[in-house]
């Protein structure tokens, strides 16, 4: 009885423990705003064309990413086991005037190429790879 009770107790931390399967689904029609680029605050938003931001449109298998930090991009992207991948992206040419806006931008472009690993917690759209993480709001 003892052990069945032991087992009883640990089944919730196991669900804890076991990340949700993000799919498409789950960020079709967001926009999320970047808040947080390598555990410090991004620059001010009145230095880049618009506020770095992330938005998920199109239909599952067929989900369009658009974005801007200093240019403002598109492309297709696809979730795959917890991992966002947008190998093509089309973007606009403009040099940032904050150089911490280029090294973020040419890092966000680095990390989707490559494929980011995705999660979301409370909300928080989080991309990591590369030993870089930005952490997006809604």
């Amino acid at each position: 009885m003892k052990k069945l009770f032991f087992a009883l107790m640990l089944l919730p931390l196991a669900a804890c423990a076991t990340p949700k399967n993000i799919v498409e689904a789950d960020l079709l029609g967001k926009a999320y705003f970047l808040k947080e680029a390598d555990g410090q605050a991004p620059p001010a938003a009145s230095q880049a064309a618009a506020t770095p931001s992330l938005s998920f449109n199109g239909e599952q298998g067929k989900m369009l990413l658009y974005g801007a930090v200093c240019n403002r991009f598109a492309g297709q992207a696809q979730v795959r086991n917890n991992v966002l991948i947008a190998p093509l992206m089309a973007a606009t040419k403009m040099f940032c005037i904050n150089n911490e806006l280029n090294t973020l931008e040419s890092n966000l472009f680095r990390m989707l190429e490559a494929g980011a690993a995705l999660s979301l917690d409370n909300g928080a759209l989080i991309l990591r790879q590369g030993g870089h993480t930005l952490v997006y709001l809604p």
